[in-house]
């Protein structure tokens, strides 16, 4: 399953000793989400930073809207995060791995 270790500081996200990628903490074992995730330079680095990061669903711009209204309803979105002051994550699944921003 995963190596014993306990949390970081946040509690949650934490480097547990072994060289490689952050593990999740979850209960007393750290389980490598590394193969299943792909996060973006800008929501990794806003995360790093402090800063707020908005988990936009892509379900309603590809599935909800229109054919042809999908990609301006998902770019306006987005810039409203922006103007907000926060970093827009759009998330979705793509082969099987979880993709944020």
């Amino acid at each position: 399953m995963g190596a014993r270790c306990a949390p970081g500081p946040d509690g949650a996200f934490h480097v547990c000793g072994r060289p490689g990628p952050k593990l999740f903490f979850w209960g007393a074992v750290c389980v490598n989400l590394q193969p299943y995730l792909s996060l973006s330079d800008e929501a990794a680095a806003a995360l790093r930073a402090g800063r707020p990061v908005v988990a936009l669903d892509s379900t309603s711009a590809a599935h909800d809207m229109p054919p042809g209204a999908g990609l301006p309803f998902a770019l306006a979105k987005e810039r409203a995060v922006r103007e907000a002051g926060a970093v827009p994550a759009t998330v979705a699944v793509l082969d099987g791995r979880l993709c944020i921003g």
